[in-house]
């Protein structure tokens, strides 16, 4: 008898508690949404003493661990493969910085410094040749000694081919041909220009 009694109270409370909620709600468009909603709730509670009869209520109750456990899943799935892309782009990041520093040192060994340098990365992780250096286009200078001025030559914007400093200066083709060694990249992967 008390499960009666309790049956008919839940039912009692989420009537009364589902009529505030109408009088709360701040327009009539919202109605049409909260009756389909809450009557469904009102039937699962009609319902609840033959779920238990029936045992349903292990079946429903299996049921929405089993929603839950692929949302969850799915939800997990999202957040590694993000966390995946991030950790890709820090690798390639981080890659960048040491060749960079790598060619800083090989222009070093020259007597040159490095101005600038732009390294270029295979960065589709499904590609084969991911993480692969595609091209290098480094700018070095002569060591200056203090606070010397620096000037900057036209900028020129397009596609116009810049003219080939090696041919000018001999060791621009030294420091080429040590980043294509080194990385074992062709010559039309690497641009080493003077910035005077």
């Amino acid at each position: 008898m008390d499960a009666v009694n309790q049956w008919v109270r839940n039912i009692v409370f989420y009537i009364i508690g589902v009529g505030v909620i109408y009088q709360l709600l701040p327009s009539k468009e919202y109605h049409k949404y909260m009756k389909y909603f809450t009557s469904i709730i009102l039937v699962l509670l009609v319902l609840s003493p033959l779920t238990g009869f029936f045992h349903l209520d292990e079946k429903l109750e299996y049921y929405f661990q089993s929603f839950t456990y692929r949302q969850e899943a799915s939800d997990f799935s999202v957040r590694l493969k993000e966390a995946d892309e991030q950790r890709y782009k820090d690798v390639l990041k981080e890659y960048e910085t040491m060749v960079e520093n790598n060619i800083e040192a090989m222009a070093a060994k020259r007597d040159l410094y490095l101005a600038s340098c732009d390294v270029m990365l295979e960065e589709d992780a499904e590609s084969a040749g991911f993480g692969s250096i595609t091209g290098i286009r480094a700018a070095v200078t002569y060591k200056r000694l203090g606070n010397q001025q620096i000037t900057v030559d036209e900028i020129r914007i397009g596609n116009e081919k810049q003219a080939d400093d090696t041919s000018k200066h001999p060791v621009l083709e030294q420091v080429r041909q040590d980043i294509m060694d080194f990385y074992s990249i062709s010559e039309e992967q690497v641009t080493v220009v003077l910035q005077e």
